[in-house]
């Protein structure tokens, strides 16, 4: 479809071909997932449409961020929620709201994260379960990068099944929640939750599971036996 969508000279058509490639790249961690966004985020600006713009843009905010180029999704994101620069309908701003939130929370910046979580508090009941979602998995994603392991724990497990259920093992929220909420069990003491997590993601066939949640699984696991070792 990457190929033929050229051919229509429609841009939506070359928007939708390639964003669906980039998305399936960057949930399945292949290389050129960055590249891909790129180039639609390019086709969406040229063609004036604001939500593409953000669809991409908060996109190319989290494999950036998945693979340390934090300061890159931060330039990204800077303009897109200026009031001047951006392009962006205030409903679309919350994509990127999310990716600045979770990037805070990985830098345990508490202060930083505050004014993304204030916008996201308000969809964090919205009826779009997408949306739903990725809200729930980043305002746990704060919950625990700024020291409350049990109030992340409490909004990031119910969240996780919804979002395996509804978007499948693959999804970025999910991709977001499971490591996240293995952690924070693990912080509260909580080992037959995380128990329970790392034997459902064990028991589905490897070819099914990236290779992210693959490596998170792997980095729970040594964290959950070095507790159990410290306990001992």
């Amino acid at each position: 479809s990457v190929r033929v969508a050229p051919q229509t000279g429609r841009l939506e058509d070359q928007m939708a071909a390639t964003h669906t490639l980039a998305d399936l790249e960057a949930q399945w961690d292949r290389p050129d997932a960055d590249a891909h966004f790129q180039a639609v985020l390019t086709l969406a600006r040229r063609a004036g449409d604001a939500s593409w713009v953000a669809s991409c843009a908060s996109n190319l905010i989290w494999v950036w961020t998945l693979r340390g180029r934090w300061e890159e999704a931060v330039q990204l994101a800077g303009p897109l929620l200026d009031d001047e620069t951006s392009v962006l309908h205030p409903l679309d701003r919350i994509y990127v709201h999310a990716r600045l939130a979770l990037l805070a929370a990985l830098r345990g910046d508490a202060a930083a994260a505050a004014p993304h979580v204030a916008a996201l508090e308000h969809f964090a009941a919205t009826e779009d379960a997408q949306l739903r979602s990725m809200v729930g998995a980043t305002l746990a994603a704060v919950d625990l990068g700024t020291g409350q392991p049990e109030t992340a724990l409490a909004r990031a497990d119910p969240c996780l099944t919804e979002a395996t259920t509804a978007f499948g093992i693959s999804h970025d929220a999910v991709r977001q929640l499971w490591p996240d909420t293995v952690e924070a069990a693990l912080a509260c003491g909580d080992h037959t939750t995380a128990e329970r997590l790392g034997a459902d993601l064990s028991a589905r066939p490897p070819g099914l599971v990236p290779p992210y949640l693959h490596a998170q699984l792997a980095r729970l696991r040594g964290m959950a036996a070095r507790l159990r070792g410290d306990a001992a």
